[in-house]
């Protein structure tokens, strides 16, 4: 399963017999921002930047909505610097608060979102200072979009804090795959899939069904 180990125990008939895994504190907000052009090279040429304003990095559920202190900020266009043509796109993302995000009202939820997006502007002016590009549209997504779109309890993305590194669950023939395995991002969940596979299929003959 690579639902995530906390809701994919929820998801069995046993989970009432089963302690529920830890929730994941960790959710995240990002700006997509496109523009009319590509950032010329010579005002930023990074991929990415780890952006920090404070003395001390928090690395933590923020407090309130949003933690601006902090980001990470992705010019994915310069992956290709032979290619210049076309709009641009730019990300920024900020640690966030699941809670906070999901008792908004609808409204004051756009409210928000959008005072993100100004938020990101304003970081992305601060890292290019020639920033003249015009902004032809932005979309913003909170840990409730995440949990919308993924079903992860709390909007997590790095998953639970109880890990299960050989990949086995409370249940008979069930493993986990992914974050709650023991890997991040998008590598290490192709990576956390082989390796299980590998060593439950291949080298005890099992065979799988995904969920």
């Amino acid at each position: 399963s690579s639902a995530g180990l906390p809701e994919t125990i929820s998801l069995c008939d046993e989970a009432k017999l089963i302690k529920t895994p830890a929730v994941g504190n960790m959710s995240f907000m990002e700006s997509i921002i496109i523009t009319d052009k590509k950032i010329r090279t010579d005002d930023f040429d990074s991929t990415i930047v780890f952006y920090n304003d404070s003395n001390k990095y928090h690395y933590k559920k923020s407090e309130g909505l949003f933690d601006s202190r902090s980001a990470v900020f992705c010019c994915p266009d310069n992956y290709e610097l032979d290619n210049r043509d076309g709009e641009g796109t730019l990300r920024v993302t900020f640690m966030a608060n699941y809670e906070k995000w999901k008792n908004l009202a609808k409204d004051e939820y756009k409210e928000k979102k959008e005072q993100v997006n100004i938020e990101s502007l304003n970081l992305i002016k601060k890292l290019i200072p020639n920033f003249d590009y015009e902004v032809r549209f932005s979309d913003v997504f909170s840990p409730t979009t995440v949990e919308r779109y993924t079903s992860h309890f709390n909007g997590t993305v790095y998953g639970s804090t109880d890990k299960s590194r050989d990949g086995k669950t409370p249940i008979e023939n069930l493993y986990i795959i992914g974050t709650d395995q023991g890997f991040l991002g998008i590598v290490g969940s192709m990576l956390s899939g082989i390796s299980i596979a590998n060593l439950y299929g291949l080298m005890e003959g099992k065979w799988f069904t995904r969920i």
